[in-house]
């Protein structure tokens, strides 16, 4: 390697051009796109974490709409990962929303007796569950035994 064209080269580290076709300030112009990245991080979290697809709207108050609800999704995410950190420094996002989607409700019908219970809830989901101060669902979330409802009848 030539340290001689890696030194010239460091003179250049950090440098770019930026060319625009408004009339904003340069100063205005280079912010702006210094920002950037965080829209495009926001758009990656929202087409991967968050499953939402590509729609394809013409009209403007339905792609404003869109965009909009898809900020908001961003907003509420960036919220929960603050409540999520403020109890547990060390909690992954990922692992805590794959831990709430696999909490699941399911009907069991023995007999004459309905049950309705839920899937067991994860660490990371307990973790979420507290950060907002909210408790878990209950193990069985209803019973019915139809024998029980006559009698009480």
């Amino acid at each position: 390697m030539d340290q001689g064209k890696v030194d010239d080269d460091a003179a250049f580290d950090g440098i770019f051009i930026l060319t625009t076709n408004t009339q904003v300030k340069a100063s205005k112009a280079v912010s702006t796109y210094r920002a950037l990245w965080q829209c495009e991080a926001g758009f990656r979290t929202l087409k991967t974490e968050l499953e939402l697809q590509p729609l394809y709207h013409r009209k403007e108050r339905r792609i404003r709409s869109h965009v909009f609800i898809c900020f908001l999704a961003l907003v509420c995410k960036n919220l929960l990962i603050k409540k999520l950190r403020s109890v547990d420094e060390a909690i992954s996002y990922r692992k805590t929303i794959a831990d709430l989607k696999r909490l699941q409700a399911m009907t069991i019908r023995i007999h004459k007796t309905t049950v309705t219970t839920r899937t067991e809830v994860g660490e990371h989901a307990k973790v979420a569950f507290k950060a907002l101060s909210m408790a878990h669902p209950k193990k069985v979330l209803s019973y019915d035994n139809e024998n029980l409802i006559a009698i009480r009848q």
